[in-house]
C-alpha cells in the first residue's frame, strides 16, 4: 500500500526542543509587593508616614514603567497599495444612510459582484467579486458612488501559527524570583490532575523532560494564580467571547463554564431574542452560519477554540484536566474560522453578538495586517477589552512597531496586545516586541493542556440501523493494519488475535448455524515490508500473491477465530485496478479488505469503482472490514468515507507505543502495546456519533502548545478575574490595571511599552500599588486600622500641568490619612515616592496637586487609629470646555511667545518646543491660527503621533480647527510638538512658526450608542462633519430616543436646517423643554439643548412632536451626539 511520507506530524506532537542554557534577567532590585497588612513599619504604629525613616532606595532599585517611544503615524494604504492576498473575492461596501442600502450597483459593477448578506450593525452589505473580476476595481467604481461612504476588501484574517520551540534553559537558574506572600506549604492545590505542570499559573520550577532533554523552570516566574485565587476565581456574570475557531462545548472541563442564552428556547426553532441566529444557545458559528460550535468534519480546527476555552476557564478542582486562568467565568464562543475561510466581516458579525449579549472581554484569536475602516468602527464604538497577540506567531523576533498589526494598531484605549516569555520568564525567538504596539507580556510556552473529550484516534466500528435508503449494515476500519500489531517477545502473543477476534465479534452476529462466508481480498500488490526510501513509486516485481506474509497473516487471524479455508475466499486485486465486483461482494456475508503498509507517493487504493461497490454492498445490509494504514487516505473526502463509514481524516498522526479502547466499544478499556515509531496511520474523528464510534486511540495525556495567542489567551483569563472583582471597571481601565500591575522583568525592558509581565494577583488587590483605577468618581468604602484591611489604593492617570483634588471624610471615631504617590512608587508599604500628604488628626483629609510630569500616580487612603466607613471624591479640573492658551494646564516647553488676536491672545514658537494638555473626555480638537509664517506640527495623543497638520495659510486666519480626534472616554494627553517643517506649498519659507490658541474637550456619547433605546423607525447617516461621523434621525410623531448617562450637566448636539422640526426634551422622564431645529441655513453639531444636573445617573430623552414652525419644510429631527460633564 501507499503513503505520503511528507505529510505533516502535528497532531499531539511535543514540541522540538534545542537546549541551551540562559540565565533569566530580572528588573535589579525589584521591590516584592509585601500584601495587605504586613507593614515592615509595624513596629511603628504610633507613627504616621510622615514620620517612618526614609527608604535606603538607589536610582537602580526602582523600574519605572518604560515610555514608549514615538514613531511615524501610520497612515492606511490606498486602493492601489493594498496587497490582495488577504482579500480574496469579496468586498464590504457601507452607505452613507441605512435608508440607502438598496442603492442600485452601476452597470459597471452589477455583472461582477452578487450580494452575500449584510451587516446591519454596521449599515453595510458583503459583495461577493464573480471569477474574472478585478476586486480592487470594483472597490474604486464603488467609491465613486455619491451613496457610498466607503467600500474595502473583506480581508481573510490571520491565525498564528503553532510554536514548536524551547524554553530558555535546560539547566536549574540560581535566580528566583519570591511570589507575593505566598506560601505553598500553607496553599491548598487545586486536584485537577495537570495543574502541576501549569507553571503559568504555579511556578515551583518544574522540569520537563520531552524526548531526549529535560528543561527547568525558574520559580515565581508565574501570574500568581494561587493568591489570586484568594481573592477571586472569576464571577458566573463576566463572559469571555472567544473568536477564533470552535470550541467543544459538551468538554468535561469547560462544559460548567459555557455561556448559555438565556432569551433563546432550544426546542422551538425560533429566533426568540430576534437577534437573527435561531437557537443560539451557546453561541454562534458564522462561518458556517449555525450554531454547531463543534463540527468533527472541520478536522483540527477547533481544537484550537478548545484549547483557548480551557485555558481561560477549565474547571477547578473537578478533578479534569486543568485548572483555567478564571475558572469560574463563562465562555462564549463564537466560531469565524473554517478550514478553508475565515472572513473580516464574520469577526465583525462575532464582535456585534458579544456587545449585544453584554460581553466584557473578547479574546481574538487573529490578527490582520491590513486597515480596515469598518473593524475600526467596531471596535474604537465597543464597550468591550480586547485581547490580542502582538505578532503573526512564525515570525522570528517580529518588530510589531514596524509592521503593525490590528487592531492594535487603531490605538483604542479598549485593545490589550501581548508578547509571550517562557517559564524562565525570556522571551522566545517567536515572541513579538515592540515600544508602541505591544502592552505586556504573559506566559505562552510549554502551555499544558488536555484534549478533545469527542475521541479521535486510529479504528472505528460503524453500526447503522436500517433506514430509508440502506438495510442495517456494520464496519470496522482498523487505520493501524492488524498486519502491524507485534506479537514477538517484549508485546503480548495474544493481542494482535484478541484485536481481530473482537472486530470479528462484532461484524459476525449471523445466528449460530450460519455457514458465514468471508471473502479477503488482497489489495497491498507488494512485499509489504519492503519500504522504499525515497518515496517514489515502487519499480520492483510484484511477488506471487500466494507467497504475500501479509495475506498468511490474515488468513491465520481468520482461521484462529473460526473461520474454516472452505469459507474464506481469496480475491487479490490488481495494482491500482478495480476490486471484487458488486455480485462477488454481495455472495458474502463478511468482506476483510486489506491495503498493507508499504510507503510510496499518495495514491488510490479503493477505487472509485470500489467504493461505489462497497457503499452498495453495504447499504444492503453487508459486514466490511477495511484495514490497513493508508487505506482511506487518497480518498478522505469522499461520500464513502464520509457519508458511509461517517469517518473524518485529520491528518496522519504518530502511534506513540499504545492505544487505548475506548469505552462502550469493543475494546472496552483494553491497552494495546505498538511499536513506538513513526507510523502514518490516519487520525480519525466520528462525523456521527450515533453510528460510528472510535474504538481504539492515543492514551489520555497532557499536551503542549505554545505561541504568542496563548500568552493573549493567559492575559484574557486574567483580565475575566479584574472584571469579576471590579464589575464597574471599563475596558480601558481593566488595561490598564493589567499593565501597571504586571511584574518589572529585565528581559522585557526593550521588548514591550510596560517592561512587565501579567500578575494576576496585584492585578486584583486594591491594597497596594498598582491600586483601583479611579476616575473623577466618588468611592465609599471600609478601612479598620492595624488589620489586613487598614489601607486602599487608587491609580489615576495625569499629564504635565493637571490639577486635581481629593477630599476625604469618614466616621467621626476614625483618623484616616490621604496620601499621593507618583508614578516612581511600586508600593505603599514605603514612603519612597510620595509627593503628597494630608495627616490631620481626624479624617477630615484634602490634597491639591498640580502634576509636574505624566504618568500614572496613586492615592493612599491609610486607616491610622479606628474602623469605618470612608467617602474619596477626587475631581480633575481639567474635562469639559475651553482651555485658553493662558490656562495654567497647559505645560508648555521651550520659548513661546504671546501673540495678541482680535478675540484675545494665542502663544506661537519657531524653535524646539512643545505643550502638552491632559484632560478627561473622549474628543479633543486643538484651535490656533493659519498664516503666512506657520509651519507643520507633529500630534501626539497618549504618546502616539497621530497627524502632522499644516498651519499655513495665505491669509490669516483666526480660531481655526487645527485638530480634532474622538477615542475612548478616559484620561488622555495632547502634545504639539514643533518639527522646524514648512508646508510643502512654500517654496520659501522664512519661519516655520507652530501656536496654540485653545484646546477644547469635551465628553460625548454618540447618537447611536449601543444602550441607546429607540423607540419607532430610526434613520442613520454617515459624514465626517458629524461628531463621531454619524447622526440618527426620523420623521415620524411620538418616535423617540432614550440615552442614560452620569454626570452633572448634559448638552444634545443637533444637526439643524430648513428642514427641520420639533422634539420635547425629557430629563428623568420629566419634560424639561421644546427644541425647535429648524435654522435657515444647515449647521452642524449645534447645541440646542443645555441644562445642569446634580451628579449622578440620569437619563435624557427626545420625543418627536410631529410639529414645525411656518419657515420649515419639513418636520425632520436629527440628534448628533449628547455632551456631558462627569
Amino acid at each position: 500500500m501507499y503513503s505520503n511520507r511528507r505529510k505533516t506530524l502535528t497532531f499531539l506532537a511535543s514540541f522540538l526542543i534545542a537546549s541551551s542554557m540562559v540565565v533569566p534577567a530580572y528588573a535589579e532590585g525589584t521591590i516584592s509587593v509585601q500584601g495587605a497588612g504586613t507593614d515592615p513599619n509595624a513596629r511603628l504604629p504610633k507613627l504616621k508616614k510622615s514620620q517612618w525613616p526614609t527608604d535606603p532606595v538607589t536610582e537602580s532599585s526602582v523600574q519605572t514603567d518604560p515610555q514608549p517611544a514615538a514613531i511615524a503615524a501610520y497612515e492606511p494604504p490606498s486602493n492601489a497599495e493594498k496587497t490582495t492576498t488577504l482579500a480574496t473575492d469579496r468586498i464590504i461596501v457601507k452607505y452613507k444612510s441605512n435608508t440607502l442600502k438598496s442603492s442600485a450597483l452601476s452597470n459597471t459593477i452589477a455583472p461582477q459582484v452578487e450580494e452575500v448578506k449584510e451587516l446591519s450593525a454596521l449599515n453595510s452589505k458583503i459583495l461577493h467579486v464573480k471569477q474574472n473580476s478585478n476586486l480592487l476595481h470594483v472597490i474604486d467604481e464603488l467609491s465613486k458612488d455619491p451613496n457610498v461612504l466607503y467600500a474595502e476588501p473583506d480581508f481573510k484574517l490571520t491565525i498564528p501559527q503553532t510554536v514548536k520551540e524551547p524554553i530558555s534553559s535546560n539547566t536549574q537558574s540560581k535566580v528566583t524570583l519570591q511570589h507575593d506572600t505566598i506560601d505553598s506549604s500553607q496553599t491548598l492545590l487545586p486536584n485537577d490532575p495537570f495543574f502541576s505542570d501549569q507553571w503559568y499559573l504555579h511556578n515551583t520550577g518544574q522540569i520537563y523532560n520531552i524526548g531526549a532533554s529535560q528543561y527547568i523552570s525558574t520559580p515565581g516566574i508565574d501570574i500568581q494564580a494561587l493568591k489570586a485565587w484568594e481573592i477571586t476565581q472569576g464571577s458566573e456574570d463576566v463572559t469571555v467571547a472567544v473568536m477564533s475557531s470552535g470550541m467543544e462545548i459538551t468538554n468535561s472541563d469547560i462544559a460548567s463554564n459555557i455561556w448559555k442564552n438565556s432569551d433563546e428556547d432550544p426546542y422551538n426553532d425560533k429566533d426568540d431574542d430576534e437577534n437573527g441566529y435561531i437557537n443560539d444557545m451557546n453561541g454562534w458559528d458564522f462561518a458556517h452560519n449555525d450554531n454547531t460550535l463543534y463540527d468533527p468534519s472541520d478536522g483540527f480546527n477547533d481544537y484550537r477554540g478548545t484549547y483557548y476555552g480551557k485555558a481561560i476557564a477549565a474547571a477547578i478542582n473537578n478533578r479534569v484536566g486543568i485548572a483555567g486562568v478564571a475558572p469560574n467565568i463563562k465562555l462564549m464562543p463564537l466560531k469565524i474560522f473554517s478550514p478553508d475561510r475565515g472572513y473580516l466581516s464574520d469577526a465583525i458579525e462575532a464582535i456585534n453578538y458579544a456587545e449585544a449579549k453584554g460581553v466584557k472581554i473578547a479574546y481574538l484569536g487573529w490578527t490582520l495586517s491590513e486597515y480596515s475602516q469598518a473593524l475600526y468602527e467596531v471596535i474604537s464604538n465597543s464597550k468591550m477589552l480586547f485581547v490580542t497577540f502582538a505578532g503573526p506567531g512564525d515570525a522570528r523576533n517580529f518588530n510589531a512597531d514596524l509592521s503593525p498589526l490590528y487592531p492594535k494598531a487603531y490605538l483604542t484605549d479598549n485593545v490589550l496586545s501581548v508578547n509571550s516569555v517562557d517559564s524562565n520568564g525570556q522571551l522566545g525567538d517567536s515572541s513579538s516586541v515592540g515600544k508602541t504596539y505591544v502592552d505586556v507580556a504573559a506566559p505562552g510556552y510549554l502551555i499544558s493542556l488536555t484534549g478533545i473529550d469527542a475521541p479521535m484516534g486510529y479504528a472505528a466500528e460503524i453500526h447503522k440501523y436500517a433506514g430509508a435508503d440502506n438495510a442495517e449494515y456494520k464496519a470496522i476500519f482498523n487505520g493501524i493494519g492488524f498486519e502491524v500489531v507485534p506479537t514477538e517477545e517484549g508485546f503480548d502473543p495474544k493481542q494482535r488475535q484478541v484485536m481481530f477476534d473482537r472486530a470479528m465479534k462484532f461484524l459476525d452476529d449471523f445466528e449460530a448455524n450460519k455457514d458465514v462466508k468471508v471473502l479477503l481480498v488482497q489489495d497491498n500488490m507488494f512485499d509489504p515490508f519492503f519500504h522504499n526510501p525515497d518515496d517514489g513509486p515502487i519499480e520492483v516485481p510484484p511477488l506471487d500473491p500466494a507467497l504475500d506474509p501479509t495475506l498468511a497473516i490474515y488468513k491465520d487471524l481468520l482461521h484462529n477465530a473460526g473461520y474454516s479455508e472452505s469459507n474464506i475466499d481469496v480475491y487479490t486485486t490488481v495494482e491500482l485496478e478495480d476490486g471484487p465486483d458488486l455480485s462477488t461482494l454481495q455472495s458474502h456475508d463478511i468482506v476483510v479488505w486489506f491495503t498493507g503498509t508499504l510507503f510510496a507517493s499518495t495514491l488510490t487504493l479503493i477505487t472509485d469503482n470500489d467504493q461505489a461497490n462497497l457503499t452498495a454492498y453495504l447499504n444492503g445490509g453487508g459486514h466490511l472490514m477495511i484495514s490497513g494504514e493508508d487505506s482511506i487516505d487518497g480518498i478522505s473526502s469522499t461520500p464513502f468515507v464520509t457519508d458511509t463509514l461517517h469517518l473524518k481524516i485529520l491528518e496522519s498522526g504518530t502511534v506513540s507505543g499504545e492505544v487505548v479502547g475506548q469505552p462502550d466499544t469493543i475494546y472496552g478499556n483494553d491497552a494495546y502495546l505498538l511499536y513506538y515509531f513513526n507510523e502514518f496511520v490516519p487520525n480519525i474523528v466520528s462525523t456521527d456519533s450515533s453510528i460510528t464510534k472510535i474504538n481504539l486511540t492515543p492514551p489520555n495525556t497532557r499536551i503542549f502548545q505554545g505561541g504568542e495567542d496563548y500568552a493573549a489567551v493567559i492575559a484574557a483569563g486574567t483580565a475575566a478575574l479584574v472584571a469579576s472583582e471590579f464589575p464597574s471597571m471599563d475596558a480601558a481601565s481593566i488595561r490598564h490595571r493589567i499593565i501597571n500591575s504586571g511584574t518589572p522583568l529585565l528581559s522585557l525592558a526593550k521588548a514591550n511599552a510596560s517592561g512587565k509581565m501579567v500578575n494576576a494577583f496585584r492585578a486584583l488587590t486594591s491594597k497596594d500599588i498598582p491600586g483601583t483605577p479611579l476616575n473623577d468618581s466618588t468611592v465609599t468604602k471600609k478601612l479598620s486600622a492595624g488589620t489586613s484591611e487598614s489601607d486602599d489604593v487608587y491609580a489615576i492617570e495625569l499629564g504635565a500641568g493637571e490639577s486635581i483634588t481629593a477630599t476625604l471624610t469618614a466616621d467621626a471615631v476614625t483618623d484616616f490619612d490621604l496620601y499621593l504617590y507618583d508614578s516612581t512608587a511600586t508600593t505603599i508599604t514605603s514612603k519612597y515616592g510620595i509627593i503628597a500628604i494630608s495627616e490631620n488628626d481626624s479624617s477630615a483629609e484634602s490634597i491639591t496637586y498640580t502634576a509636574k510630569a505624566s504618568g500614572t500616580y496613586y492615592i493612599n487612603v491609610s486607616a491610622y487609629q479606628g474602623a469605618g466607613s470612608y467617602t474619596l471624591n477626587l475631581h480633575s479640573n481639567n474635562q469639559a470646555g475651553m482651555f485658553q492658551d493662558t490656562h495654567s494646564a497647559l505645560a508648555y516647553s521651550g520659548n513661546w511667545s504671546t501673540i495678541s488676536a482680535k478675540n484675545g491672545t494665542f502663544r506661537q514658537i519657531d524653535n524646539v518646543g512643545s505643550v502638552e494638555f491632559g484632560f478627561r473626555g473622549n474628543q479633543i480638537e486643538w484651535i490656533g491660527t493659519k498664516n503666512p509664517e506657520q509651519g507643520i506640527a507633529d500630534v501626539y495623543i497618549d504618546g502616539i503621533k497621530v497627524a502632522s497638520p499644516s498651519l499655513y495659510s495665505k491669509s490669516t486666519l483666526y480660531e481655526q480647527s487645527l485638530f480634532k480626534q474622538s477615542f475612548a472616554n478616559g484620561h488622555h494627553m495632547i502634545k504639539v510638538v514643533w518639527t522646524g517643517k514648512s508646508d510643502p506649498s512654500v517654496k520659501k519659507a522664512a519661519h516655520t512658526y507652530i501656536n496654540v490658541d485653545a484646546f477644547k474637550a469635551a465628553t460625548l456619547m454618540r447618537s447611536n450608542d449601543p444602550t441607546a433605546i429607540f423607540n419607532g423607525l430610526w434613520g442613520s447617516s454617515f459624514n465626517e462633519y458629524f461628531s463621531r461621523g454619524v447622526q440618527r434621525f426620523t420623521e415620524t410623531k411620538d418616535n423617540s430616543v432614550m440615552y442614560t448617562f452620569s454626570g452633572s450637566a448634559v448638552t444634545l448636539l443637533a444637526n439643524t436646517g430648513q428642514n427641520r422640526g420639533k422634539a420635547n426634551i425629557y430629563i428623568d422622564e420629566r419634560l424639561i423643554s421644546t427644541v425647535d431645529l429648524y435654522s435657515p441655513i444647515a449647521a452642524n453639531q449645534v447645541p440646542v439643548f443645555t441644562t445642569a444636573l446634580t451628579k449622578g445617573k440620569h437619563t435624557l430623552k427626545v420625543v418627536h412632536t410631529g410639529e414645525k414652525n411656518n419657515k420649515s419644510t419639513g418636520t425632520l429631527i436629527t440628534i448628533d451626539a449628547l455632551h456631558f460633564v462627569e
